[in-house]
């Protein structure tokens, strides 16, 4: 039965435990050196609860506090709750439902699992977006299934984790339930504030959905993406310094990512949780990422072999910095604004773009069905010419194709390709998209290798960085460079621009 209060209560020096009531139940309530803890379900339906400075309740606690706010449960539903600073302290397993939190809303105790369903976050004025911290060790915020968290700010991370450092220990957002999956909103930022930091489905079997923009550019910082299907709609910044890692069994990203100099976008495939998929592809992109310096790394065990990051028709990989990653290319990767090294397979039937001025660098092999083009003056593509099956586009007066570790002393044009004497004897043959004349050069590019060039403009040879160990994450330094919306619409047509033409 549900405690109902019509008339008065005054508290000296206690502490008055709500438990399966309503909101009616702080009406004339006086406190005196006393407190309020809600302990079972609050229903504040049609009603408004004043909390924190200055009110009446003050500071009020939900759950137990340790050490039994493991075995504890409580939960506010229906009606607003307006928080004028510090209002609620949370512990145990808390649930909020079909409400409006107007104020800060902080889940700071470690161990607190706070699910919300349907719950609006707004300021303390109700005028703007709301805001919700999320710093507890360990702590999690479960979105309910079907629900979208909009319209608001989190902050989330935490300094402090287990010995062991596996994912599980860290703060998190995540889907709770089965079902329809839940998401996070277009309107919503996820500001990672401390070292640690988790997104994702709570198993194996779910799927989790974001159009948010995540702000993963802590110093320092690592932050991970799990469960079934991580899809993200929205925009990832992950800044200089910053490691993110997906250890979902599928990644899909539909928006954008954009990897700042210095950070690092991993592909761990589930290494230590679970086996391959029977079949497909686990890492999917049809929207933007971005590299500027960054790095984008597969992490394979050893019992696990590399499964290719899979760039569909309009996907779109482009920047500065390493891809250390298979690619089944059918979309288009693309040098832009320096040096891009390729240092893993590529597959496919897409575009490896050279950017204007650009570098782009493929260290291994690559299919038949991809076209290196060049889309700009004074572009350099550096190969290594013995495993490089595909064709070559755009070729003209003041580009430069690198040929890797190969000493060459000629090369000519010959229909729809170009030959090249080697100077230990015999030729090789790389194929162009179209017959092509004029002259060509062949000059050492100080590494071993031979730069071919088409009469023009001298060129410098492709720079080839020293990669670590496959056992390390290459890194790269250098000051976070984003590029924004605008510019990579123009990216984009520019390169499709190229790729037409």
């Amino acid at each position: 039965n549900q405690f109902l209060n019509e008339g008065a209560v005054a508290l000296q020096d206690s502490t008055l435990l709500v438990d399966d009531t309503t909101a009616s139940v702080f009406q004339g309530l006086s406190l005196t050196n006393s407190t309020v803890s809600i302990v079972g379900e609050l229903d504040a339906t049609g009603a408004t609860v004043d909390v924190g400075t200055g009110t009446a309740l003050g500071d009020v606690t939900i759950g137990l506090k340790p050490p039994s706010s493991q075995y504890s449960s409580a939960a506010i539903f229906g009606g607003t709750i307006h928080d004028s600073g510090g209002g609620l302290e949370i512990f145990g397993n808390v649930q909020f439902a079909d409400l409006v939190y107007q104020g800060v809303l902080t889940i700071a105790a470690p161990y607190t699992n706070v699910t919300v369903s349907n719950m609006t976050l707004e300021d303390k004025n109700g005028r703007n977006a709301g805001k919700l911290i999320l710093s507890g060790a360990q702590s999690v915020l479960d979105v309910a299934a079907g629900t979208t968290l909009d319209n608001a700010t989190v902050e989330i991370g935490s300094s402090t984790i287990r010995s062991g450092g596996v994912s599980f220990d860290v703060p998190r957002i995540e889907e709770l339930g089965t079902g329809q999956p839940a998401s996070l909103g277009a309107s919503l930022i996820v500001d990672q504030t401390a070292k640690y930091a988790g997104l994702g489905a709570n198993d194996y079997s779910s799927s989790f959905s974001s159009s948010a923009t995540v702000d993963a550019a802590f110093a320092g910082g690592q932050m991970t993406l799990d469960g079934g299907t991580f899809i993200n709609a929205g925009v990832i910044y992950i800044g200089t310094d910053e490691s993110v890692t997906s250890a979902a069994a599928s990644l899909a990203n539909q928006g954008i990512v954009n990897v700042a100099g210095g950070g690092t976008l991993a592909l761990n495939l589930l290494k230590f949780y679970q086996a391959l998929p029977a079949s497909g592809t686990s890492f999917d992109n049809s929207g933007t990422i971005t590299l500027a310096g960054g790095t984008l790394v597969e992490q394979s065990g050893k019992s696990i072999p590399p499964v290719a990051l899979r760039n569909d028709a309009t996907g779109l990989i482009a920047g500065t910095g390493i891809i250390a990653a298979e690619v089944t290319n059918n979309g288009t990767v693309a040098a832009t604004g320096g040096a891009l090294t390729l240092s893993q397979a590529i597959t496919g039937a897409g575009v490896l773009e050279v950017g204007a001025t650009s570098t782009l660098s493929v260290l291994s092999s690559v299919s038949s069905g991809e076209t290196a083009q060049f889309g700009g003056a004074d572009g350099v593509l550096g190969l290594a010419p013995k495993s490089f099956l595909g064709e070559i586009g755009g070729f003209a007066a003041g580009d430069t194709i690198d040929l890797f570790k190969t000493s060459a002393t000629a090369a000519s044009f010959s229909g729809s390709s170009i030959v090249v004497t080697l100077s230990a004897g015999g030729t090789l043959t790389l194929h162009t998209t179209s017959a092509l004349s004029g002259s060509l050069t062949v000059t050492g590019d100080g590494n071993g290798g031979s730069l071919i060039g088409f009469a023009g403009a001298p060129h410098m040879a492709a720079e080839i960085p020293v990669l670590p160990s496959t056992s390390e994450e290459p890194s790269l330094g250098g000051r976070a460079a984003w590029i924004g919306f605008e510019a990579q619409e123009h990216l984009r047509l520019d390169l499709q621009h190229h790729v037409m033409w």
